[in-house]
């Protein structure tokens, strides 16, 4: 009888643990997106632009493109694809070395806050990129071509 009211026991506490555990139901989740490190920031101004190329590019017929357009989007957006990865490895390894500067054991203020400096430059450079590029995608098309993009855009976020 013992054995039986501690089993009982432990086993109403295991469902209580894992009840308590899903208690959120997800709601803490921004739309669903779990970014790099659990954040939950939402897609980042590069996953936009390259969703919009490939909205674009997926309704070629649509949009009426001409293959002059496809062609030309097709590259942007290839060639933001391969900038974006080298920018990504550039900022990546400006905080490594910032990591190995500030586990010296005396650490250079100076030469951290220069690679600080750097590391934010490749940012800004980045977001600079990235706008440029989603411009220039647009000015490829034409005013009914940017009209039915409006009406797409609207049709896939539902």
């Amino acid at each position: 009888m013992k054995k039986a009211l501690v089993l009982l026991v432990v086993l109403v506490f295991c469902f209580s643990a894992v009840a308590v555990s899903y208690a959120d139901g997800g709601y803490g989740k921004k739309c669903g997106y779990q970014g790099k490190y659990g954040q939950n920031d939402g897609p980042g101004q590069e996953e936009m632009v390259l969703k919009k190329a490939h909205l674009i590019l997926s309704n070629k017929e649509e949009l009426d493109l001409s293959d002059k357009q496809y062609d030309q989007i097709k590259a942007m957006k290839i060639a933001l694809k391969k900038a974006l990865i080298k920018k990504n490895a550039d900022i990546d390894l400006v905080k490594v070395d910032m990591k190995v500067e500030m586990w010296e054991d005396k650490a250079d203020t100076a030469s951290i806050e220069k690679l600080i400096d750097k590391k934010y430059d490749l940012k800004k450079e980045k977001a600079k990129m990235i706008v440029k590029t989603c411009a220039d995608m647009k000015n490829v098309l034409t005013q009914d071509q940017k009209d039915t993009l409006k009406g797409l855009c609207k049709k896939s976020k539902r």
